[in-house]
């Protein structure tokens, strides 16, 4: 069989436009993040949703997640690197995140409420505006912390009253009494006793002198009544 050189010519050329244009679409692109995003911190961006995707990283301790998406629908992510104030760059694929959304999306996980400052991207196909675009954020979920309530506890000892020793006012004069095994309560001024058989210690000296005029009568009476004596008949 024999090819005309034209032929061989036209095929040659139909290869070499398919290398080159099929090579040119598969080709990565490099984009960046829609410059007016940025910079933003997770907690202040007007977006929060779920990041909480199928193989995503622990996220205990809580992480805070960044949405990244490909306008369009027809571009794929390649690699990714975002920059952070405090994480730094952060590129996945990595430990940090993961594709998600078959590649037309991607999440990268930051331990704190960090501010996203750019972002670069290299992707399979193209989008509308030449760059890609932050979703949403999603706020890092904490357990509240227990309140406990601590109920002071004051214990009160009781204090002994100290007894009042009783007393009685007579005639301006107190008079005091304690109980005793062997002594009574003083009563108008004259202390009684228990079982002594003695005469009261206070008032004793009247009833003696009483007794020693009573006998003074009888005797003067006697005396005066005798006979030879003065009164005597």
């Amino acid at each position: 069989m024999t090819l005309h050189p034209r032929s061989v010519l036209t095929a040659a050329a139909g290869i070499g436009a398919f290398v080159l244009f099929g090579t040119s679409a598969l080709a990565a692109t490099t984009i960046s993040i829609k410059s007016a995003q940025v910079p933003v911190q997770a907690s202040d961006f007007e977006e929060h949703d779920d990041c909480d995707f199928a193989g995503a990283p622990s996220s205990s301790p809580s992480m805070w997640g960044w949405h990244f998406v490909l306008p369009g629908g027809d571009a794929t992510f390649v690699t990714l690197t975002a920059t952070f104030e405090t994480a730094g760059a952060v590129t996945l694929p990595g430990p940090d995140g993961m594709f998600v959304q078959d590649g037309k999306g991607a999440v990268i996980y930051t331990a704190t409420d960090d501010t996203l400052t750019g972002a670069v991207a290299t992707i399979e196909g193209t989008t509308p505006q030449g760059d890609f675009v932050l979703s949403h954020t999603c706020l890092a979920v904490t357990s509240p912390t227990p309140s406990v309530s601590v109920t002071p506890s004051v214990s009160v000892s009781p204090s002994e009253t100290p007894s009042a020793t009783p007393s009685v006012e007579v005639s301006g004069t107190v008079l005091t009494s304690s109980p005793s095994d062997s002594t009574s309560p003083t009563v108008l001024g004259v202390k009684q006793t228990r079982n002594t058989g003695l005469l009261p210690a206070t008032g004793g000296a009247l009833v003696v002198l009483l007794l020693v005029a009573g006998l003074l009568v009888i005797g003067g009476t006697l005396l005066l009544t005798r006979p030879g004596g003065r009164y005597a008949r």
